[in-house]
C-alpha cells in the first residue's frame, strides 16, 4: 500500500545514522535562517509603523523618520555607467555564465556613491549620508553588452529590457548586464536614521566649496573678471591674476559660511545651480584662457606624465590621447577604470596608477614636473594622501563635470570640456 503523506516514517527508520544526522540539520538550519529572516523583517516593519514622522526644523537629536523630495544641493552627480546626471547612483555589472545545463549571472564588479545626497520637506533641508545605509530607488536602468564595462551612453531601447531582450541579448554575445539605480532630484523619499544638527555647517559646506560657486559666476562674465583683475592689460589672465582671483573668491566665502550654515539647516538652497548653464561659457573661457595656459605649462615641462581616466575611455578619445602622448614623447599611466584606453604595450605606457597600480607609476607622480589629468576624478586610491600628491608638480585637469573639479585635488589650471 502506498504511503501519500509529506514523511514517510518508514523511509526515515532506514535512514543511516550519518544521513538521518544531515536531514536534521539541514533542516534545523533552513528553520532558523527562516526565524531569523521573519525577525528582522518583522522588527523593521514594527520600526516603521511605531517611528512618528518628524520636520526637519523641529526633530529631536536621534533615530527619526523624514519624509521629503530629494533635492540638489551645489552639484549633481554622473552616474558612472550610463552617465546620467543624478543625485546618488549604485551600480552593478555581472556576466553571464554557463557550466554544462546550468547557467547564471555571476557580479563581477559592484560599487555606490559615497557622496550625501539630500531630503527637502516644507521646513528644511538635511543632509543624508547613505554610508552603511539600506536604500531602495525608483529609477533602475538595466541593459547589456559585450564587454566588462559598457561603452558609450546606453539608447532608450537599451534600457529596462525584459526577457525577450535578454535572451536576444546573450544569443548576440552579449555576455555582461549593467544594473543602475539612481536617486533623482524630486523623487520622494522616506528615511530612518540617526538625526544630529550641524550647528557650524562645516560638513555640510567649506569654504573651498563655496569659493568654487563664487568663481564659477564670476566665469559667466569674463570680461568683467578681465576688468577686475587684469593688472597688466594683456587681454588674459595669467597664473599669477589666477591667484589673486582664487584668493578674493575665498576671501568672499569665508564671510559667507556662517549665514550659509543658517540657510542649510532652515531650508535655504546653497549654492548657485548654475552647473548645468554654465557649459558653453566654461568651454569658450577654456578655449581663450585655460588651455593657452595648459600649453604654457607644458612646454616648459621637464617631466610631463599623462594620467588617462575613464573619461577618456567614455569619450572614445583613444586616438587623441595617443597622438598627444607620442607628440610630446610623454608617459601615460591610468586609472582602473581607464585601462585599455592606451596599450599597455605602448613604449610610453606606465600601467595602472593607484595602490593596486604599478610600482613604477607612482613613483613617475612623485618625480613628475607635471601632471596633465585627462577624465579621471583624482579618486583617493590613486592619490593617497592629497597633501603628499604630485607635491612638486604643476596638475592640469581636463574632464566634463565641473563638480569633479577641487573635490580632492585643487590643480592649478581646470579645463572643463569633451
Amino acid at each position: 500500500m502506498a504511503n501519500n503523506s509529506l514523511f514517510c516514517a518508514e523511509c526515515v527508520a532506514n535512514l543511516s545514522t550519518g544521513e538521518f544526522a544531515l536531514w536534521l540539520t539541514l533542516a534545523v538550519a533552513i528553520s532558523l535562517f527562516c526565524l531569523w529572516k521573519s525577525y528582522r523583517l518583522l522588527k523593521r516593519a514594527r520600526l516603521v509603523e511605531d517611528m512618528p514622522t518628524s520636520k526637519i526644523r523641529s526633530a529631536s537629536q536621534g533615530y527619526i523618520e523624514l519624509i521629503g523630495v530629494a533635492t540638489l544641493q551645489g552639484h549633481p552627480q554622473l552616474a558612472p555607467l550610463s552617465s546620467t546626471l543624478c543625485l546618488w547612483w549604485r551600480y552593478t555589472i555581472e556576466k553571464y555564465q554557463r557550466t554544462g545545463r546550468s547557467s547564471r549571472w555571476s557580479t563581477v564588479d559592484k560599487r555606490a556613491s559615497s557622496r550625501p545626497f539630500y531630503l527637502r520637506d516644507t521646513t528644511g533641508v538635511c543632509r543624508v549620508d547613505p554610508a552603511g545605509g539600506d536604500i531602495s530607488t525608483r529609477h533602475r536602468q538595466v541593459w547589456y553588452g559585450s564587454t566588462r564595462r559598457p561603452i558609450g551612453i546606453p539608447k532608450p531601447a537599451q534600457l529596462n529590457s525584459g526577457f525577450f531582450s535578454l535572451n536576444n541579448a546573450i544569443s548576440f554575445g552579449s555576455r555582461y548586464r549593467y544594473t543602475e539605480y539612481l536617486i533623482m532630484e524630486g523623487d520622494p523619499l522616506y528615511t530612518l536614521g540617526h538625526f544630529t544638527t550641524d550647528s557650524t555647517g562645516q560638513r555640510t559646506l567649506s569654504a573651498d566649496q563655496l569659493a568654487g560657486d563664487i568663481l564659477r559666476n564670476w566665469k559667466t562674465d569674463f570680461p568683467a573678471l578681465l576688468t577686475k583683475f587684469d593688472r597688466n592689460g594683456d587681454g588674459e589672465l595669467d597664473l599669477r591674476e589666477w591667484q589673486v582671483v582664487r584668493e578674493a573668491a575665498l576671501g568672499k566665502a569665508l564671510p559667507m559660511l556662517e549665514c550659509t550654515s543658517k540657510r542649510v539647516v532652515h531650508g535655504g538652497k546653497v549654492g548657485s545651480g548654475v552647473v548645468l548653464k554654465l557649459a558653453n561659457n566654461l568651454m569658450t573661457y577654456a578655449a581663450f584662457t585655460a588651455v593657452s595656459e595648459g600649453v604654457a605649462l607644458i612646454k616648459k615641462a621637464k617631466r610631463p606624465v599623462i594620467l588617462a581616466g575613464q573619461g577618456t575611455m567614455i569619450s572614445r578619445a583613444d586616438k587623441e590621447l595617443m597622438e598627444l602622448a607620442t607628440k610630446l614623447k610623454c608617459p601615460v599611466s591610468s586609472t582602473l577604470l581607464g585601462k585599455g584606453v592606451f596599450p599597455e604595450t605602448h613604449d610610453l605606457s606606465l600601467g595602472m596608477l593607484g595602490m593596486h597600480g604599478t610600482a613604477y607609476a607612482n613613483k613617475a607622480m612623485v618625480e613628475c614636473d607635471l601632471l596633465l589629468n585627462v577624465g579621471s576624478r583624482f579618486d583617493d586610491r590613486i592619490i593617497g594622501q592629497p597633501d603628499k600628491f604630485c607635491a612638486d608638480a604643476k596638475i592640469i585637469h581636463i574632464d566634463i563635470d565641473p563638480a569633479e573639479m577641487d573635490k580632492m585635488i585643487v590643480p592649478d589650471i581646470q579645463i572643463v570640456g569633451d
